[in-house]
Order: C-alpha cells, then structure tokens, then sequence
C-alpha cells in the first residue's frame, strides 16, 4: 500500500509518543492548511489515506484492467484533443489512426495484451518489446514509435493511479532500438535526380502538355522543379497566395485517416505550421501565366484546378510525376525526390540556415535528409583525373630534382 500513496501524500507518517501513527492531511478550513490525523496501527493509517485520496478503486481497476483495455482508455482519452482550440497543440485523427493501427498490427491478440497492468513488470515489458521488433524487422522508427505509445499508455495508467509505478522508466530505450533492422542506406543517386534526368523530366511534361495543355498536374511538377515545394503545398496554393514577389506558402493538403470512415482530405496549416515565403522569379512567373492561358476557369480558388474548378489533390499530382519520369526514363520519379534535388542544388549556393527556411524545415533536417551530391559521375572522374594530373606533374618535378 506505501508505493500507492508515494507521489501522493506529502507527508511523513510516524508513531507519535502515545504509540499512535500520525499524519498530515490538506484541510483548507484550518489556520495552517491542514489536520493531524492519528490512527492506532499504520495499516489502519494507510486504508485512511487511501481513501481519503480516492485511490481505492483506482488500485482495484489497475489489478483487473489488461493492457489491451488500458491502451483502448488512452485512446479515448487522446480523442478530445483532436482539433483543439489551440491547433498548434491539437492532435489529428491520423495521428489516432497511428495508435490503433499500431494496436492492430503488433499488440493485439497476444498475451501481453491480455495482461493485468499491476502485474507487468520492466522484464516482461522488455521482452515483449524485443520480441515484438525482431518478429515484424522493425524499423528504428516503427519500434520507436511503438515504444512511445506504450510508454504513453503506462504514464497514463500512473497519474490515472492505476499503478503506482510506470514500469517503462526503467527500460532503456535505444538499447531496445540496437535490436532493430537497418536498412542498406541509399546512395545520393537514388534519392535526387541528376541534371540529365531533370532535363528528361522536363521534356517529358513538355511534351505531355502540348497534347493536353489543360492538364493542371504537369504544371504542378513543373512548379516544384522550380520552388521545391511540398506537394501538399502545390495541391493547396491559392491563386491570392501569388503576388509579384513571392509565393506565399500559407495551406496544406492533409489527409485524415479513421477507423471508421473513408479517409478525407483537407487544406490546412503548412507542415510544422511553418509559413513561409519563396521570391517570385521569372521563369515562375511565365509558368504561371501559362497555367492562367490554358485553365478551365478565371474563378477557380486554386492554382492547380480541374474543369470544374475543383483542386488536384496531391495524389493526383504525385501519380502524374510518376507517369512523367516513367516516360522521360527515371524509376521512382516523386516529387518528394525532386524537392530533395532542388534542396541540393540551393545548398550548393546559398547558407544552409537560408535553404532549410525557403523549403519550411530545420537546418538539421536539411543536413541529413536535403542536401546529397549533385554532380554527375562523368564531373566526379573529371576531378579525379585532374587529382591524378596535379599528382604525377609534382611527381615528375620531384624526379628532375
């Protein structure tokens, strides 16, 4: 009973000099803001405090309540914080996807799941969670992921008093992550695309648009080659997000996922919440009068709309980029590879701290995920060659002397 109360009661408990136990509890009504309180045996002392704070029952659900229940209460509990009044601190229902999916795809139907709180200790939690990653080869990400969740649920179970301790705090968490799968890392070259193959992709879209030149998603890859936009940003950019200095990035496509319901897309805050502005340049600007000569409608909301007047989502534009490089040569052409590839070229010119504010990330972000090599691999020997030719003239000096 004395671990239920630890974190709860403030006060000491002792044997006063008539061999009763004696404590402190918070009582408004007295001078001092509490009351003595005296019982003749500490047992009767802790059954006193434990009601008196209401634990009781909490200690009860905690010896009955399984893991699976318990993570299903932290669920609800997560769901009123969805579009909170304060959207920079809300949480979204994909968000709450991710902890049942998560629930579906690694907890559900084992034997942890039907454990009691109260009685699964750090071993246990340990061996679940190793045996769980090795099963499914998880991921640093996936496992690290999961690992939060279930340290969630844990922290929730103790404020909630279910248990007394969050068993999760003693596990050390990236030696649990040492025992993940380590996917081989990709070169440079499959993750940005070379000068050459951005000169096919933009054959390619030109070719495309001279056949259906009211098709909106080509001029959509166009724009990313030349900002290096999200494409959620392009399937969102509002024609008063345009002025003639920069193009503002203020909306976002956002997909919301549910358990219960098709998923559904809508235009909200920018990734991060990270409002941002990218200068207007001229081949910016041709692009955009373009789009105004062949669209359905002067009326439309959006940049990239449909006869009806009706946005392209972002689905829409990343299958047309695909199509595109598929035709112009280039395997798994996305405009995620080609945002990275317009990240690279601007570090290549400007400071990285600029770089990461014009594409709406951190510059660490930009370090380890933004900035690969870009020259081709006929540049690379090139260098080589001259490496060599600046070797063997210093070599052949050195011999004459």
């Amino acid at each position: 009973m004395k671990t239920v109360l630890e974190g709860i009661h403030p006060y000491k408990i002792y044997r006063g000099t008539d061999g009763r136990w004696v404590t402190y509890v918070s009582d408004p009504t007295k001078p001092a803001g509490r009351r003595d309180v005296k019982r003749k045996s500490l047992s009767d002392m802790y059954k006193f405090l434990i009601k008196f704070y209401g634990i009781e029952n909490a200690e009860n659900k905690g010896k009955e309540l399984t893991f699976e229940a318990l993570y299903m209460e932290w669920i609800e509990y997560k769901k009123q914080f969805i579009s909170a009044t304060n959207s920079k601190k809300s949480i979204s229902p994909s968000t709450v996807r991710r902890y049942e999916r998560d629930f579906e795809n690694f907890i559900e139907g084992t034997r942890f799941a039907k454990t009691a709180i109260s009685d699964i200790s750090t071993i246990e939690l340990e061996r679940f969670i190793l045996d769980t990653i090795q099963k499914h080869e998880m991921s640093d990400r996936c496992a690290g992921n999961l690992f939060g969740y279930i340290n969630q649920a844990f922290t929730y179970a103790k404020r909630s008093r279910y248990i007394a301790e969050n068993s999760m705090e003693l596990i050390d968490r990236n030696l649990m992550l040492s025992k993940c799968s380590v996917k081989p890392v990709k070169a440079d070259a499959d993750r940005i695309l070379t000068t050459k193959e951005l000169v096919a992709l933009k054959d390619a879209i030109h070719l495309h648009e001279n056949k259906k030149p009211e098709y909106m998603p080509d001029y959509a890859i166009e724009m990313a080659m030349l900002t290096g936009m999200r494409v959620g940003e392009l399937a969102a950019l509002k024609w008063s997000c345009v002025d003639d200095t920069y193009i503002h990035i203020d909306f976002s496509e956002h997909r919301l996922d549910y358990k219960d319901k098709p998923s559904e897309y809508v235009v909200g805050e920018p990734k991060n919440r990270k409002h941002r502005k990218i200068p207007l340049t001229s081949d910016m600007q041709l692009l955009f009068g373009r789009i105004k000569a062949f669209s359905f409608t002067e009326t439309a909301e959006y940049v990239f709309s449909d006869k009806y007047g009706e946005r392209h989502t972002a689905q829409e534009i990343s299958l047309a980029a695909i199509r595109r490089s598929r035709e112009a040569g280039i395997e798994n052409g996305t405009i995620h590879r080609i945002r990275r590839t317009v990240s690279s070229i601007l570090n290549q010119n400007l400071p990285q701290k600029v770089v990461a504010e014009m594409l709406g990330h951190t510059e660490t972000v930009n370090e380890m995920y933004y900035n690969y090599s870009i020259a081709e691999i006929s540049e690379k020997a090139n260098a080589l060659s001259r490496l060599s030719g600046i070797i063997n003239d210093n070599e052949a000096k050195n011999s004459q002397n």
